[in-house]
């Protein structure tokens, strides 16, 4: 990565129980615990492992939750990434990742999907509130993106129509990606978005909201996506990257 996450007034511990993945985040106002586990035959097939426990549980989390992400800070890591491009060489392209899509990193990170559309029912000040911290945390990574060896600048994805259909992509998603696309541009940087997942009805939404590549694009059979199709309804205002 370009840059790293590191926090001022945080006690952040890492331990492994049981085969799992224990992060707890310490704040004044209470433990945020998360739990990641992987099965054995999975460990050398995926670089991640299933969230099983998230840091936000109920509505007596929000004040730790909103505390840990106001007291985020980002640090270049320009210097170790700039050699990963230097290696590249004329091999290829780097593809410099900025992270989640506030909003979606809510639901993937910190609460869940479920969790996340109880919460923003129930309590959407809190949540707004804490979109809006994970908003300037995005702003942060983006300015050093700006400065970044690499030209192309992957932004979100792995966005399912059933989890998050046009209307919340509409509300929560297509605001972020206008944002980062004329913040991109003006640095001479070309947005993009991972494009693997069952997306067809938002395949619309993406086009509408100044994407400029999507990459990895899932087709039949796979998905209902069709390529043809997804040309047709694109044209020449988003570019598909491999699939």
């Amino acid at each position: 990565k370009f840059y790293r996450l590191e926090y001022d007034g945080v006690d952040v511990s890492v331990t492994h129980e049981h085969g799992d993945t224990v992060t707890r985040y310490g704040t004044p106002y209470g433990v945020l615990t998360m739990r990641e586990s992987m099965s054995n035959d999975l460990k050398e097939a995926a670089g991640a492992g299933a969230r099983v426990e998230f840091p936000f549980k109920s509505s007596a989390d929000y004040d730790a939750l909103q505390y840990l992400l106001d007291h985020g800070r980002v640090v270049d890591n320009l210097d170790e990434y700039g050699r990963f491009v230097d290696g590249i060489g004329d091999d290829g392209v780097a593809l410099a990742f900025a992270g989640w899509l506030p909003a979606h990193e809510l639901m993937l990170h910190y609460m869940g999907y479920e969790r996340f559309y109880y919460e923003l029912a129930d309590h959407p000040a809190r949540v707004e509130a804490l979109i809006a911290s994970l908003t300037a945390r995005q702003e942060r990574v983006l300015a050093i993106a700006a400065q970044c060896p690499a030209r192309a600048i992957e932004v979100g994805g792995n966005y399912d129509e059933a989890m998050t259909p046009p209307p919340i992509f509409d509300a929560l998603f297509a605001p972020s990606y206008r944002r980062a696309r004329r913040f991109l541009n003006a640095h001479d940087k070309i947005l993009v978005v991972h494009g693997d997942g069952e997306m067809r009805r938002l395949l619309t939404c993406l086009r509408d909201c100044d994407v400029q590549v999507v990459e990895a694009v899932t087709p039949q059979p796979m998905t209902s996506i069709d390529v043809a199709e997804t040309r047709r309804l694109w044209q020449d205002r988003v570019a598909m990257w491999g699939g």
